[in-house]
């Protein structure tokens, strides 16, 4: 039986890519025009792709591609 919990999404396949561009290009487009429910969707989305969420981003003008681990999550500093 395989372990959920150990599975990782592996984001080197172009389908992968393909859809993170496919919904980056979507919230670019209707991010403002999504109600509250499709904003939390959206985010619920980049969480389980364990990548960095709207307000994430948005929240840390600065962030470059070294900022982001493989798997393109962000590499949070601890204090």
């Amino acid at each position: 039986m395989i372990d959920m919990n150990k599975v990782r999404l592996h984001v080197a396949t172009d389908r992968t890519k393909r859809l993170i561009e496919l919904l980056s290009g979507l919230e670019d487009i209707d991010r403002d025009r999504l109600s509250d429910d499709g904003k939390s969707l959206l985010d619920s989305i980049w969480r389980l792709l364990e990548m960095p969420t709207y307000d994430q981003l948005v929240n840390h003008d600065d962030i470059k591609a070294s900022d982001l681990d493989d798997n393109g999550t962000l590499i949070e500093e601890e204090e």
